[in-house]
């Protein structure tokens, strides 16, 4: 029969193992509802984070940092339509990503003037 005490560190061993490979949680990824991408014209300029990437059709959600208007915008078109274009919003906002995986630059129509900008990046 074991010694008890001989059982003891293998069993602390495991559970810090278990800890360690398990990792921190995961915090919502960067677009969902939970972690919008943060809209400011005030102070620091821009979307945080200021590139988003994204799976192809993904709902993007976006959230007025500063209570301002706010919004977000493809500078890509097709057809002299933009590609993605969201509300104009104080609030929370959203777009939907691009079927086709690429590069769109995007910005804050009411902030244009004033260079509010980002990129969503599309991947599989």
């Amino acid at each position: 029969m074991r010694h008890p005490r001989a059982i003891m560190p293998s069993l602390v061993a495991a559970s810090l193992a278990g800890a360690l490979l398990a990792g921190p949680a995961l915090a919502a990824p960067v677009g969902s509802k939970a972690n919008p991408v943060k809209a400011k014209a005030a102070k620091v300029l821009g979307f945080n984070p200021a590139k988003v990437i994204v799976k192809p059709g993904a709902l993007v959600w976006f959230k007025s940092a500063d209570k301002q208007f706010h919004n977000a915008q493809s500078n890509k078109t097709v057809g002299g339509k933009p590609v993605f274009s969201s509300k104009v919003s104080q609030g929370t906002f959203s777009i939907r990503a691009p079927k086709k995986p690429g590069v769109y630059p995007y910005y804050c129509v009411v902030h244009k003037g004033i260079g509010q900008k980002g990129t969503l990046i599309v991947r599989k």
